[in-house]
């Protein structure tokens, strides 16, 4: 292990390598993982897994998964609009909140369910696993896509202590991080983690004379571990985070006059499209400058864009040797409190705003009881328990005087809530029968029992005095009961959604999940399996839901009880691989092609006004391949990477979402909606082809002083970023360089590194959407510039 850290990662840490003699050079020390719930050796774990140490992630001045995502092949996490999207071979979670993650998340062993979750930074980590593919038996039901595992360093005995200061120079933010670990007693020890951040955002608001997004956070965790005698272990853990960002570096990318002509189809679009800036923007270049506000004094417009996030995470890990047998109890608690102020992309005079509110709890517990290795036959069994609550609370404000022109007389405000509870208990169990000293045989299965309760409502209110809008139109401007109500109607059909409550509703599901895995050690240092899987996402309710059929101002109740669930989905795996160990020990070379059909895809679709449209719409069919490999060129040179091809195939997606085009000759056509078929065609966030390749050399050079040099290189092939897939929002094929260097005092006693990342300062982007109620409009979130870290540790 390099201080934890395998060659599947895109950044690899030299100083851990150890130092004994192979037939072709230095061998490469072994690497320990979790992925299947005990701890094996990576080259033993019949999974495509990438792993990543914490001493990596720290020399790279990489702070968050968002950040590490993007040295990873096939694995995109990025911020939207109004959610978070965490990708695995091209299969994410839609822009909804009332979906569960394709990826699950565990930190610490225990499941957190919500996205805003991913954007805790990460503190004084041992390790991340990344596990690509359906991992439904021992993680659960919503690990559709892959899992995500983050492991904290644990408290020790010995008394140590660390201070990391880091500044980056190009646009001034800066962080302090450290911990200070020892026992308190014999069997008793402590571990107290924190870190502080400013960060100063790399997008000019010219308008408002602020860099964005900018803003604070805070990070701690404190953790006991007590070992009163061998054979038991309790581990107990608090940790906060806590986020106040102001903006989040949105800007227009372009900005289209299109005018849709003679003849054009929903299925072959014809049109001219003239680029320009409307007056309403500053700047449509995409190029790191907006020009943006949403002040205006009036009712909800009197703050700026701001997300201001608060996570916890409460977990308990107990580890009882009962004779030659493990009994683990991973008993947690996480919280997840989101407010946030979005207003409309780019825009230098405030026409919309959403302000949302989120607020999640759930309690989670797992039972696990697993045998000794190495046996004729292995196996560990478990029991899953879940209770969760969820809120959201979502204001969209109409700005009367800028987007209605003060017709209304009163900035609208569309409310809706969403409430939801879920309990869930699974049965789950693992066995692997040993055949031979070469052919191992595993068998898996879980059973799943699930309960949703949720509601739903959305009116529209007079934003200043919080009163309904019809009310609104009877007791200030005087209309008849009958003509306010209809105002109010038309008002809202003009944005594709109307006024509704949806009662409290249940919604059950039962699954059985199972898997298969054969292993064969071909050789002593060749081993090749065979999986497969079947693997499910819960189904649920739309926590966004604008409309029953039609904005007709009639509310068919029996339509919206309908259209409020979503069904679940469903996957089935086969994953062929080989885990290979070269050169006497000095490389290793890992490798798997896979192919998963996925129904059912949950999807979510803006609509082209303030809302979007849930469905159970594709059927999708993934083909790829992918490797990873390490060799130890020389005592003091690893050579590092890893590289995908992913083929991502809609099979059945006949009500996809319209672009801009195909939406606009909708509207030619007097039509009132648009969907079109994607049969053929790819998805988000899905390149052919993405490596990475990584050069890490460290050397004692005298006087105690030991030098590390490292270089990383990433290419992604070109890739869309949008699910309508609109060619405005392709980002081409791009390279980037990042490369770092350091020194180190004698006994690692102190070390000074410089950072570089995106040498090249290549501008890409990973998500970008219309901006609504302007057509021909996108706007994107760049990916950051050049940056230039210099960082200092100190250690006891």
């Amino acid at each position: 292990m390099q201080n934890g850290l395998p060659y599947t990662s895109a950044l690899v840490a030299t100083s851990a390598i150890v130092l004994c003699t192979a037939a072709y050079g230095q061998a490469l020390e072994e690497v320990i993982v979790t992925a299947q719930k005990r701890a094996e050796s990576l080259q033993d774990v019949p999974i495509s897994v990438a792993a990543v140490g914490g001493d990596a992630l720290e020399a790279a001045a990489i702070t968050d998964l968002s950040q590490l995502s993007l040295t990873l092949p096939n694995v995109t996490i990025v911020q939207e609009q109004i959610s978070d999207r965490i990708n695995i071979r091209g299969i994410a979670s839609g822009g909804n909140q009332g979906f569960d993650q394709s990826v699950g998340l565990f930190s610490n062993g225990v499941y957190l369910g919500r996205g805003t979750q991913y954007r805790s930074a990460f503190l004084d980590v041992e390790r991340v696993e990344i596990l690509r593919g359906p991992q439904a038996t021992l993680f659960g039901r919503n690990t559709i896509a892959g899992a995500v595992s983050v492991t904290p360093r644990l408290p020790e005995q010995e008394l140590a202590a660390e201070l990391r200061a880091r500044h980056e120079a190009a646009f001034g933010s800066q962080s302090l991080a450290g911990f200070l670990n020892g026992g308190i007693t014999d069997t008793l020890s402590a571990r107290v983690a924190f870190r502080l951040t400013e960060e100063e955002g790399f997008v000019d608001n010219v308008l408002l004379d602020r860099d964005e997004p900018s803003g604070e956070s805070d990070n701690v965790r404190a953790s006991l571990l007590w070992e009163p005698v061998d054979n038991l272990s309790v581990n107990l853990s608090y940790e906060q985070y806590n986020l106040e960002l102001d903006g989040k570096g949105w800007e227009i990318s372009i900005d289209e006059a299109i005018t849709i002509l003679p003849g054009s189809t929903i299925e072959d679009p014809l049109f001219t499209a003239v680029s320009g800036c409307q007056p309403v923007f500053t700047d449509c270049e995409g190029d790191y400058n907006t020009g943006s506000t949403n002040v205006d004094g009036s009712a909800f417009f009197d703050q700026e864009e701001l997300s201001d996030v608060e996570t916890s995470l409460t977990a308990l890990n107990i580890e009882y040797g009962i004779g030659d047998y493990t009994l683990n109890l991973v008993t947690g608690y996480s919280t997840s409190r989101l407010f946030e102020i979005n207003p409309g992309a780019g825009l230098v005079i405030p026409t919309t705003n959403t302000n949302q509110f989120e607020d999640y709890h759930a309690f989670t517990q797992e039972i696990r009881l697993t045998s000794p290795g190495d046996q004729a036959f292995d196996w560990l069994a478990g029991l899953y328990y879940e209770d969760n609550d969820f809120f959201l609370g979502e204001q969209i404000n109409l700005n009367d005087a800028s987007l209605l022109g003060g017709t209304v007389g009163t900035n609208v405000a569309i409310n809706q809530d969403f409430e939801q509870t879920g309990e869930i208990f699974a049965i789950f169990g693992q066995g692997t029968w040993n055949v031979s000293d070469t052919f191992r045989m595993t068998f898996g299965m879980r059973f799943s029992s699930e309960e949703k309760r949720a509601n739903q409502r959305y009116a529209l209110n007079d934003a200043a005095r919080d009163i309904r809008l019809a009310d609104y139109f009877v007791d200030v401007v005087g209309l008849p009961r009958a003509d306010a109500e209809a105002a109010a109607f038309g008002l809202a059909a003009g944005f594709n959604l109307e006024e509704h409550a949806i009662p409290t509703q249940t919604f059950t599901q039962d699954n059985f999940t199972p898997s298969i895995n054969l292993q064969w050690d071909a050789t002593d240092s060749l081993m090749v399996y065979l999986s497969g899987s079947i693997g499910f996402k819960s189904g649920g309710f739309d926590a966004r839901i604008a409309l029953d059929d039609a904005a007709d101002g009639i509310v068919n109740d029996e339509e919206y009880a309908e259209r409020f669930q979503f069904e679940e989905e469903q996957a089935t795996a086969y994953e062929l691989g080989l885990k290979s160990s070269l050169l006497g020990g000095a490389a290793e070379l890992n490798a798997a092609v896979f192919y998963t059909q996925y129904e059912d895809l949950q999807f979510s679709a803006f609509n082209g006004g303030l809302s979007f449209l849930v469905d159970n719409a594709a059927d999708v069919n993934l083909i790829g391949a992918e490797f990873e490999g390490r060799w130890q060129l020389t005592d003091s040179l690893l050579l590092s990477g890893g590289g995908s091809f992913l083929n991502f195939e809609y099979q059945s997606f006949p009500n996809a979402p319209c672009d801009v085009y195909r939406t606009l000759t909708a509207a030619s056509l007097g039509q009132a909606g648009c969907v079109t078929d994607f049969e053929g065609e790819t998805g988000v966030n899905t390149p052919d082809f993405s490596f990475n390749l990584n050069l890490d050399w460290a050397r004692e050079i005298g006087f105690g002083l030991r030098a590390r040099l490292g270089a990383t290189l990433i290419y992604e092939d070109d890739f869309f970023v949008e699910r309508d897939l609109d060619e405005a929002l392709r980002q081409e094929a791009y390279a980037k360089l990042n490369l770092r260097a350091g020194l180190s005092g004698a006994e690692n006693r102190w070390s000074l590194s410089l950072i570089a990342q995106n040498v090249t300062d290549e501008q890409t982007f990973h998500y970008g959407n219309d901006v609504p109620l302007f057509n021909g409009t996108r706007f994107v979130r760049l990916d950051p510039p050049r940056t230039v870290t210099l960082e200092l540790v100190l250690r006891y």
